[in-house]
């Protein structure tokens, strides 16, 4: 798009030093009088053909910017977002609370509870299950599901973060790289 710029350029400023030459020698000599004529002939047609030209590679460098846009908005748009019902810091500290409590157990130390029961205070099972037998297990059963669901979640949201990353715009740099117009070019 760049040469196809240039041409049209070129060419307008040749038609206008041939017109000018028209004008000064239209009754002085009459050999520079018909060059410039001729010359002026043949730069307008020049560049009618090089702005017919740059409108053409224009149109093809806007549909393929456009194209590698899209391209790029739909890897976006598959970013997976981690969307959380409870407090964001509340768990924070229950997943950090429980890879740290993997740890403990491996190293033989009592594993911590704090941000557990900071968790189920949040959502007060004990008015929930208070007539239930087994409270206490099924209040494990759903906070270790819990937890694993949260793990789940940002592992996915982890990988399509990765997909975004490895994402090439090159192709999309490329596009906005061979686009250059006459007249704004910002």
């Amino acid at each position: 798009m760049r040469e196809n710029k240039w041409l049209s350029i070129i060419t307008f400023c040749t038609s206008l030093l041939a017109l000018m030459g028209v004008f000064i020698f239209y009754n002085k000599v009459n050999l520079v009088y018909d060059i410039s004529l001729a010359v002026l002939g043949s730069a307008l047609l020049g560049f009618i053909m090089s702005l017919i030209q740059y409108f053409a590679i224009k149109r093809i460098s806007m549909e393929t910017f456009y194209q590698e846009a899209i391209k790029a908005v739909s890897v976006l748009y598959k970013a997976k977002y981690f969307s959380l019902d409870e407090p964001l810091k509340l768990i924070e500290d229950c997943i950090a609370e429980s890879v740290s409590n993997e740890h403990c157990i491996l190293s033989r130390e009592f594993p911590k509870q704090e941000s557990k029961k900071k968790l189920l205070e949040f959502y007060e099972p004990d008015s929930i299950l208070k007539d239930s037998p087994d409270a206490a297990e099924k209040i494990e059963i759903w906070y270790t599901d819990r937890i694993k669901s949260y793990h789940e979640e940002l592992d996915q949201c982890f990988d399509s973060y990765t997909n975004i990353a490895n994402m090439s715009l090159i192709d999309l740099g490329n596009a906005y790289g061979n686009l250059d117009f006459i007249f704004i070019n910002k």
